[in-house]
């Protein structure tokens, strides 16, 4: 069933119940086009498809990998991708302009990001950076794009598609090309796939997996065999990278998810287990950074997080000499050309990052780029909290299993507003906070119901009702 599909391909007023009798062939192959649009566009953002591109027959390293420090490579292929997109983009926003504006208008923290954002290219050093800062603002609409066209019951089986195949590509790649797939040097042995970096790949298949775990968990049986095929190989996968962290969260998911779908009980159950999960979780907290060299020791790891800790005392400093404006987008790291030599000059290796996507935004955006994400997150958290109470479904767990992962993940990596070439992280993190900004949680949701899944939800007719979640504007 089309259920944005219309006569005039964006009429708000359209009663869906009717499209199947009144949907004409142009409507039809235009929600196939999009569909195939939105595995295409999330394919392209995880990088695989722009490596593959890119591939260079005559290079001793054809995707120019192997080194650790990013390289920045654009065939005429990946060029001529990439302006696919942004051409196929331009067309669907032409034709749904009315319920993507109606969604943009409600992103206004967001969009005073984006703006903070633009505005710092004007004391960045980096020559590229209003470039990529346009590419960044093209991900954010596409973002608003997808949740304006695609509730999150139609996204996940979309996403899922295109995250599995980038996962799958990954790992075929290190199977068929192990000189290019699996690293050498100081992580010798650890699978990279496609990407650059063993950390990349793990950070991809660790968010492609939320998807899959939302579904499984929630007992859809449609297509279930394909689903447990996806978390197996992604499994694998984050095993076969040495990622501790992305391990670490892959477990961490796991455990989240029966503690989310408790959460979703009457309220007498839910809020207090939701406040003993918080309990018990700041005390594991306390408990680990107490003890973590000890902890670090006793598995084989460096207490420094392999000299994490050593960089992030210095970008402390930097951020200090620069607070309020930071250094503009992209303008910090920038090898022996920027501020990030100093810290070049005191760590162990090279990094091309900070391995903190906080530290690193604060670093490009100043405490106000900082202040102004936060006030969108945790107005997306809090939201995502309301949806999964009120969302029956995998779709109710997607959004607040996703921020949390997010949440975690920058603390020891960046997969904020990190590459604007390939990244699918924000896309999705745009998308999600939109989706469940604009839609309001069904009917069916407050009733009680038995879906796809052959599950009976719990009836929450003894909640009091909540606020409509599409009346509400975002506000910083």
């Amino acid at each position: 069933m089309l259920s944005h599909s219309t006569q005039d391909f964006d009429n708000p007023e359209f009663d869906h119940s009717e499209l199947d009798e009144v949907v004409t062939p142009i409507e039809r192959w235009l929600d196939r086009g999009e569909r195939a649009f939105v595995v295409l566009a999330i394919l392209y953002q995880t990088g695989c498809l722009y490596s593959l591109l890119n591939w260079n027959f005559s290079a001793a390293d054809p995707m120019m990998t192997r080194t650790d420090a990013a390289t920045e490579v654009s065939g005429p292929a990946g060029a001529l991708m990439r302006y696919f997109i942004l051409l196929c983009l331009g067309l669907l926003l032409a034709v749904r302009w009315r319920s993507v504006w109606a969604a943009a208008k409600r992103r206004k923290a967001l969009w005073l990001l984006m703006g903070w954002l633009l505005l710092s290219c004007s004391w960045s050093i980096n020559p590229n950076s209003q470039k990529l800062a346009n590419e960044i603002i093209s991900i954010t609409v596409m973002g608003i794009y997808f949740a304006a066209r695609f509730p999150l019951r139609e996204m996940m089986p979309l996403a899922a598609l295109g995250f599995g195949i980038s996962v799958v590509m990954n790992f075929l790649f290190c199977l068929a090309f192990p000189q290019f797939g699996i690293q050498v040097g100081l992580q010798e042995g650890a699978w990279r796939g496609m990407l650059i970096q063993k950390n990349s790949l793990a950070c991809l298949v660790v968010f492609a997996a939320i998807p899959l775990l939302c579904t499984l968990f929630s007992g859809v049986k449609r297509d279930r065999l394909w689903y447990w095929l996806g978390l197996v190989v992604s499994a694998l996968l984050v095993v076969m990278s040495n990622s501790k962290t992305g391990l670490l969260i892959f477990v961490m998911m796991m455990v989240f998810i029966p503690i989310f779908q408790k959460m979703r009980s009457r309220h007498y159950l839910a809020l207090p287990m939701f406040f003993c999960a918080m309990v018990a979780g700041t005390m594991v907290a306390l408990l680990l950074l107490g003890n973590y060299e000890e902890i670090l020791l006793g598995l084989g790891r460096d207490p420094s997080l392999s000299g994490r800790t050593e960089i992030w005392e210095a970008m402390a400093e930097k951020i200090m000499q620069q607070p309020v404006t930071g250094y503009g987008y992209n303008g910090f790291w920038l090898a022996r050309e920027g501020e990030s030599l100093d810290i070049w000059y005191r760590s162990k290796d090279l990094p091309p990052h900070g391995h903190n996507g906080y530290l690193n935004l604060t670093l490009d955006l100043g405490l106000t780029g900082l202040g102004l994400f936060l006030a969108s997150y945790f107005k997306a958290f809090q939201r995502s909290f309301v949806w999964l109470r009120w969302t029956a479904g995998p779709e109710g767990l997607m959004p607040i299993l996703f921020v949390s992962v997010m949440l975690i993940y920058n603390m020891t990596e960046e997969v904020l507003i990190a590459n604007a070439n390939f990244n699918a992280f924000w896309l999705f993190y745009v998308y999600l906070t939109t989706a469940i900004l604009i839609n309001s949680v069904t009917d069916e949701a407050l009733e009680g119901k038995s879906d796809d899944t052959g599950h009976n939800w719990e009836s929450t007719a003894d909640f009091p009702q909540p606020l409509a979640l599409d009346s509400e504007v975002e506000t910083p």
